[in-house]
């Protein structure tokens, strides 16, 4: 069983996985495409969940990314709060998960287990989007087939551990695929 998310998730990592080739640039591209679906399904999740359940919306906005944030008196009267706190989530970068695992586990109660290798390929990514698929000390990220098909499985991996926590946690926020 799995939600939605890990759906449209598990479709689009497909996708990247019938693509990869033996074009190592081209490879660059799918590689931070692996961490750009990462990053939209963390994002569906905290939309989904929110959105559903005003509760959880409260525990998220008193979490540690929102908890110190302020907004006025008339601005909040002016506002539908619930949509402003979407909002606010849409312009989080849910590729930083210092900020991203200390948000789940506050308003979730969902752990997402950082690893080197997750890092790592997060790191990798922001090499491919801000240089051009070079390192810091100008050395080319060669990206193989064996490389993309590893990153996919660390992604879907942990994907498949915070999946598995929401339908737990939450059985009736989801619309669950047998």
């Amino acid at each position: 069983m799995n939600t939605e998310y890990y759906r449209v998730f598990s479709i689009a990592l497909n996708e990247i996985r019938s693509r990869i080739s033996d074009d190592t640039y081209f490879n660059r591209l799918l590689m931070a495409g692996i961490i750009t679906q990462f990053e939209v399904y963390l994002q569906s999740v905290t939309v989904g969940l929110i959105t559903t359940s005003r509760p959880l919306m409260i525990r998220l906005a008193g979490s540690g990314v929102f908890k110190k944030q302020t907004i006025s008196l008339s601005k909040a009267i002016e506002n539908d709060m619930g949509k402003f706190i979407v909002a606010q989530v849409k312009n989080i970068v849910f590729h930083n998960l210092s900020d991203i695992e200390p948000l789940f586990r506050q308003a979730f109660d969902i752990r997402i287990t950082v690893t080197k290798e997750i890092i790592g390929l997060i790191n990798l990514r922001h090499d491919i989007v801000h240089r051009d698929g070079f390192t810091k000390d100008g050395v080319c990220h060669d990206l193989q087939h064996a490389t993309l098909v590893d990153a996919l499985q660390i992604v879907l991996s942990l994907v498949n551990v915070i999946d598995q926590q929401l339908i737990d946690k939450f059985p009736d926020s989801f619309e669950i695929d047998q």
